[in-house]
């Protein structure tokens, strides 16, 4: 767990709680949630959040610790309980009734806040006092569907305590967690829910659809209550066959819940078992099927049966309306694998991680939901910040606890008839060395492309290849990228070439990751300063001309960990790069640049990616030489021997970089890569303002007294080297009496200031107004 509002370790109570909103993180996914309110407060019992609390004389004498969210925690053993010294050991524990002491939930889900490991795991006890964590590899969002209160439900725990336990195999859910009990075998008392089914709003309406139509929804349900569902049984109705329906499927929005199941041939119906759909409130779900159907059969959906963990169901059934089956058939959007993929370092940012092209067939198809299956084995969690692109369009998504990317594509990305579009996948990775990524579409019903002429989901082709085309549908017909590493990894992660200013604070030069596999300590590390004088694509030496003297332009370089801001290396001013680097492939070409041996201390803990920023000030009017259309870079020099320069850092060296707690130097062969990482070419321009007339207003007839009129569009533009702030605007009011000739303020008896009576700026695209009252009027 992390906290945008910062976790409140308290030192006497060593819990972590959140008072407005709470960030989990389990997956690589970062989800904010709001925090509802308290079941039970301490406050309510005379206690405060950090009391150890124990009913002392009762059936179950433990000690427990509570936190203000309405929980508490076992000390499982004692030896546990020792760890905490400064609660004031057994002699501080409050008595307190059974009663009071069952009014707060006890939780059995950890986080270890000594090393602020985000990871979130589950206590599984195996005995009187024994246990085994177990991680709970599920993304944020789903944790949350899971269990709404799962974020009031997170203890912070020590080191000496994460270490007692054993560890077993990840939990895929929430709800693999199991009740937390002292004494395994105990029973507790079952949460009883209850769930209503109902139409929800957004139902389809009848309808009549093509005969091959897929990706159909057929009826939408809302649950209502409390509960945990695991089955779902619909019933194929109406005057059509079960031939005409191909696949039916559970959907959550966009977010396909289960495989596509066939209709039982004997009585249309269909069970979906083992779901854990959480509800807490209200959930909507889709039917959806793939249809094969016979031309004038009419089929709807009814929702029969509904099966709760414990609780009661009420409201079934619940029916869908009619869908009709016309003669016609929707047209065809064929896939197919193209391009070829680099492999990803760990620690990639915006890595490639697949590449198709669609084609559309006897329609054209708007493309409005993809979901790609990880059929590798980097694990869900390890791929974050996940994106779709084709052409200029973008579209973020989300990976599922079960390895599902899932792209929600809004209104759609249009395919006329007969053309094609690339599309390809992005995201971040973590994982470890050799293991591998692999997108492909698992069903049919995964593409779901709206047809132009009927408004139905057109077919897509399945098996190995359907009509000569690659379809995209197996794990061999995918794009496979494996993640490069040694035990330690550095990737590069951008920005892009650009332009800054001539006076900009904190500018990114570059960033990159670092993942280790063990324990480093880092002790060393090398930047170097590169410069083309002018902009002429080729770098210069640092030993000559005005390069030489460059830097006094550019201060305060450091090194930054972005996830948790703070400066690791650094800062110094350019002016300290005094070491003329005698390697030329740090600048590119023949040119050296110069460089700095910063000594600053830091340490990879293992399996664990660092994300790095390099920034710096410019500002060209400092005394250096470096002006409007020069272009300065900075590369992170190569760790390794190969660097071959006496006053460069080396390994294998232990002032360099070791394993930590030894005194053995990080070898070359293991680290990836082995060689300097350049940052971009950045190009210093002056700012720049474009301002012009909007032609969204026109010249028009106004009427005496009219009020909130727009008299005049300007479009302002900040050019690409930085943002811009305006702080005035000055208008000035023209007037003619006879519409030719304008005149500044008055002419004859006609005055701007008389016929103008207020004046006021506003934003049109938030319509925000921006000022109502002039600094100063001098209208008249």
């Amino acid at each position: 767990m992390s906290n945008l509002s910062k976790h409140k370790k308290l030192a006497k109570a060593f819990t972590a709680v959140t008072s407005v909103a709470t960030v989990l993180s389990l997956s690589g996914v970062a989800y904010l949630a709001p925090v509802a309110a308290l079941a039970v407060a301490p406050a309510d019992y005379g206690l405060k959040e950090g009391d150890v609390v124990s009913a002392a004389g009762s059936d179950d004498p433990d000690v427990y610790i509570v936190n203000e969210m309405g929980y508490k925690r076992l000390f499982l053993n004692p030896a546990i309980f020792n760890f905490y010294g400064h609660l004031g050991g057994f002699a501080a524990v409050k008595n307190v009734s059974p009663a009071t002491r069952d009014a707060f939930g006890t939780s059995g889900l950890f986080r270890n806040c000594e090393t602020n490991d985000e990871k979130v795991y589950g206590v599984e006890t195996t005995g009187e006092d024994t246990g085994v964590l177990h991680w709970v590899n599920t993304t944020g969002s789903q944790a949350v569907a899971d269990d709404a209160n799962f974020f009031k439900k997170v203890f912070c725990i020590n080191s000496n305590e994460f270490g007692w336990y054993s560890k077993g195999s990840d939990y895929t859910s929430v709800n693999n967690v199991p009740s937390y009990v002292r004494t395994p075998g105990a029973t507790p008392a079952p949460v009883v829910g209850a769930v209503s089914a109902s139409v929800a709003s957004g139902n389809p309406a009848a309808t009549t659809v093509t005969t091959n139509a897929q990706g159909v929804e057929m009826l939408r349900v809302r649950l209502s209550g409390t509960g945990t569902v695991n089955e779902l049984s619909l019933k194929r109705l109406g005057a059509g066959a079960v031939g005409d329906i191909a696949n039916v499927y559970i959907y959550d929005g966009a977010t396909r819940l289960t495989s596509g199941k066939s209709l039982s041939s004997t009585d249309g119906t269909v069970t979906f078992a083992n779901l854990s759909i959480a509800v807490s409130g209200t959930k909507d779900l889709s039917v959806v099927v793939e249809l094969a159907g016979t031309a004038g059969n009419v089929n709807y959906f009814s929702l029969t049966s509904m099966k709760l963990a414990s609780g009661t169901v009420s409201g079934l059934p619940v029916n869908g309306n009619n869908l009709t089956i016309s003669g016609a058939a929707s047209g065809r959007l064929d896939v197919t694998k193209i391009g070829s993929i680099a492999n990803p370092n760990v620690g990639s940012k915006g890595a490639q991680l697949s590449e198709f092209k669609l084609t559309s067939v006897t329609e054209g198809a708007s493309v409005k939901r993809l979901t790609l299956l990880q059929g590798g084995t980097v694990k869900p969690s390890d791929i974050t910040n996940t994106k779709i692109k084709t052409g200029t369009k973008e579209w973020s998504g989300s990976v599922t606890s079960t390895g599902y990317l899932v792209f929600d594509m809004g209104a759609g990305f249009l395919i006329p008839k007969g053309e094609e579009a690339v599309f390809k996948v992005y995201g971040d990775l973590a994982g470890k060395k050799d293991e591998d990524v692999n997108l492909y579409f698992e069903n049919v019903s995964d593409i779901l492309a709206i047809g132009d002429q009927y408004g139905f989901g057109v077919a897509t082709p399945s098996g190995t290849t359907n009509q000569g085309i690659n379809v995209l549908d197996g794990a061999s017909e995918a794009h496979d990228v494996t993640l490069q590493g040694g035990v330690l990894t550095i990737a590069f992660n951008g920005p892009s070439a650009s332009n800054i200013g001539t006076n900009t604070s904190d500018t990114v030069l570059m960033r990159y990751s670092m993942t280790a596999a063990t324990n480093i300590e880092v002790r060393k590390t090398k930047l170097v300063l590169c410069a083309d004088d002018n902009g002429s694509g080729v770098f210069d030496n640092a030993d000559t001309g005005e390069v030489q003297a460059d830097w006094d332009d550019l201060t305060d370089i450091r090194i930054t960990d972005e996830d948790t801001n703070a400066t690791i290396v650094g800062p110094k001013d350019g002016t300290s790069f005094d070491d003329v680097d005698n390697v030329d492939d740090a600048c590119g070409g023949t040119a050296d640049g110069t460089q700095e041996n910063f000594t600053d201390v830091y340490e990879l803990a293992a399996g664990k990616t660092y994300n790095f920023k390099v920034t710096g000030d410019v500002n060209t009017a400092n005394g250096g030489f470096l002006d409007g259309g020069d272009a300065i870079k900075v590369a992170l020099a190569d760790w390794t021997s190969t660097d071959g320069t006496a006053t460069s850092p080396t390994t294998p060296d232990v002032t360099v970089m070791k394993y930590a707690g030894t005194n053995t130097a990080v070898a070359d062969a293991d680290i990836v890569p082995q060689t300097d990482i350049s940052g971009p070419v950045l190009t210093i321009q002056a700012s720049s303002l474009t301002v012009g007339l909007s032609t969204a207003v026109t010249n028009q007839n106004l009427v005496r007294g009219e009020q909130g009129k727009t008299a005049a569009g300007l479009t302002f533009q900040a050019g690409s080297a930085s943002d811009l702030k305006v702080t005035d605007i000055v208008l000035s009011g023209y007037v003619s009496d006879a519409g030719t000739t304008f005149t500044l303020g008055a002419t004859g008896t006609f005055n701007v200031a008389n016929l103008v009576s207020a004046v006021s700026i506003y934003e049109v695209e938030s319509g925000s107004v921006l000022s109502s009252a002039a600094a100063s009027n001098q209208l008249s």
